[in-house]
């Protein structure tokens, strides 16, 4: 379930790594028995043999085989493919960095082959190798899968209300609740062995195997979003291994581990305060879109009066019932969730919020006169999702990771409670409330998970970077990660967006300076992106 995937326009050709995060589980492992494992793990006789083949495209790909469990390292085991991107300029390589491009469930090996040379500056990618993964149980790496075939998986997501869509109303909510406890017991009879070793930790754990495999002395990184709480609990599981680590759009660590206090009743995307860094965005939306005049088709140059204005209106008239809107395959009723939904998708991404106006007009004139509407644009049925050609477990391998990595509410009507009390404060407290809801349900946990703490001094700094109004991985978790981490460094994108690497030249410019030679960007640099929405 790839964030952008679910925005009906979100077409702008360098997709970048997204991410939406997640939660649940059980027991903190104790500081002591992390400390155990991870000297293990580094103290091992021979590294991982890693073969690389030609993969197409000046690309080479290989695979991994590594512990299921690193208790137990002689015992079963789990592939992980790999995928890598030669160094340019050979002559001056330093070595390799690996990419995660969050999630949970994100193809690393799909990232590195579609983005990376559209995002990662010049400099990067003639002095390292370029180096994508799937964690263990995404895409190709040993995948976690529920279902028998894509028609199966297909069919039992049929009508269901899938991120960033929610649950409205009892009867609704009841269904959702029970499907996604029958979801949890669909993963575990496929997947017995792998459920209990889908923690955060076993992925850092095998990204150390990888680094050993490749020959680094220490480890060169860049996550983005969920990729971010990766590279956290590897640097506090191997401070001594840390080069240059780059953070993207920052997961608090604490909030989605174990909450502060609120784990109890508040589900973890509410802890993280995507949904306050969600509305913060749209109020950008709405002002930039009236600063834009006609080129932002939802601002008051176009019929209705200003962006706030029709959008509480239409909003309101589809929390009634759906707005009709016709279409070449005709009619489509469009809910109140699906327009949250829409909006949430897009705000991921500003270079697509022209596609948002565009869309946003014609239903807020549907809604006052369906008779004289305008097809909106990417809300055609064809855009409204086919059944998966390939198995995609991108949403199964979501729940697995964050249904193991974190302290959630134990009775599914927290979500309820929670989701209607964040809706009181904005428009998406519901939608990140109910992503992490199968976890209630979830049928099994890593004991080997990371509960903290996030507190390590690492051998190098680490380069935190965060997005002013980013609308999944709320701004004040960047500034709380850099007082959390010693040596650390917030760098600020005084833009919008979720993941800022290929948005900002200026950016781009101290990324390749702190990945090359370990210098970090002065106290306090704020950097401007290279465009502003609606001109």
């Amino acid at each position: 379930m790839s964030l952008l995937r679910r925005a009906a326009t979100a077409s702008d050709g360098r997709r970048r790594a997204t991410a939406v995060l997640a939660v649940a589980a059980l027991a903190v492992l104790s500081s002591s028995g992390v400390a155990q494992r991870a000297a293990r793990a580094e103290t091992d006789e021979a590294p991982v043999d890693l073969h690389w083949t030609s993969c197409g495209g000046g690309f080479q790909c290989g695979r991994a085989t590594l512990p299921l469990d690193y208790d137990d390292p002689g015992g079963s085991t789990v592939s992980v493919s790999v995928i890598r991107l030669p160094a340019g300029d050979p002559s001056r390589r330093i070595g390799s960095i690996l990419i995660n491009p969050g999630g949970p469930g994100r193809s690393g090996m799909a990232a590195v082959r579609s983005g990376a040379t559209q995002v990662l500056p010049p400099e990067v990618l003639a002095r390292f190798d370029v180096v994508g993964f799937d964690p263990r149980g995404v895409a190709t790496s040993s995948p976690f899968r529920c279902f028998s075939s894509p028609a199966a998986q297909a069919g039992f997501y049929a009508g269901m209300p899938l991120w960033p869509t929610f649950p409205v109303g009892g009867p609704e909510q009841g269904t959702y609740m029970a499907k996604m406890k029958e979801l949890g017991q669909r993963c575990l009879q496929r997947n017995a062995a792998l459920i209990g070793h889908m923690s955060t930790a076993n992925v850092a754990r095998d990204m150390e195997q990888l680094r050993r495999a490749l020959g680094d002395r220490a480890l060169n990184f860049y996550g983005a979003s969920y990729g971010s709480y990766l590279g956290n609990v590897y640097a506090n599981l191997f401070p001594n291994r840390v080069r240059a680590v780059v953070f993207d759009s920052v997961i608090d660590p604490v909030a989605w581990a174990t909450g502060r206090g609120d784990a109890s009743t508040t589900p973890v995307f509410l802890r993280e305060r995507s949904d306050r860094g969600a509305n913060d965005t749209l109020g950008q939306f709405l002002q930039l879109c009236e600063q834009g005049g006609p080129r932002c088709s939802f601002s008051s140059a176009a019929p209705g009066g200003s962006p706030g204005h029709k959008l509480g209106v239409l909003l309101e008239q589809a929390r009634r019932g759906p707005i009709v809107v016709p279409t070449p395959q005709g009619p489509q009723a469009v809910t109140y969730t699906e327009i949250v939904g829409l909006i949430l998708g897009h705000l991921q991404d500003p270079g697509t919020w022209p596609d948002l106006a565009d869309n946003l007009q014609p239903l807020f004139e549907a809604g006052q006169a369906p008779a004289t509407v305008v097809t909106p644009a990417g809300l055609s049925s064809a855009a409204v999702g086919a059944a998966a050609l390939s198995y995609d477990n991108e949403l199964e391998s979501l729940l697995a990771v964050t249904c193991s990595d974190s302290t959630e509410p134990r009775y599914p009507l927290a979500w309820v409670r929670a989701a209607d009390a964040a809706d009181r404060n904005g428009l998406f407290g519901s939608s990140w409330a109910y992503l992490s809801e199968p976890c209630a349900t979830w049928p099994a946990n890593d004991p080997d998970r990371y509960g903290g703490p996030f507190t390590a001094r690492t051998a190098a700094p680490i380069l935190i970077v965060g997005t002013r109004y980013d609308p999944a991985t709320w701004y004040g978790n960047a500034t709380t990660v850099s007082q959390q981490l010693p040596g650390s460094r917030l760098l600020t994108v005084d833009g919008w967006g979720h993941v800022a690497l290929g948005r900002s030249a200026c950016l781009g410019a101290h990324v390749a300076r702190y990945l090359i030679s370990g210098t970090l960007p002065p106290a306090g640099t704020v950097c401007s992106p290279d465009s502003r929405p609606f001109g």
